[in-house]
């Protein structure tokens, strides 16, 4: 399973949230920290979760739901 589909499993069954749902929290926190972090911190952060993922997708920060 990619990084990026075990955060969001993880906050899934944390949070009692469909997978969807859960998939909207995280491209929104994901969206929060490339504001709010430093460009080197946020561009490591991107890269381990797609490094497995294959790039794209809700690790987008840009990708609206």
């Amino acid at each position: 399973m990619a990084m990026m589909d075990e955060l969001i499993h993880a906050v899934s069954r944390s949070a009692g949230l469909t997978p969807a749902q859960a998939g909207l929290a995280v491209a929104s926190m994901l969206r929060f920290f490339a504001a709010h972090l430093p460009s080197p911190l946020f561009g490591e952060l991107q890269s381990r979760l797609q490094a497995s993922s294959g790039g794209g997708g809700a690790a987008d920060p840009q990708a609206g739901p």
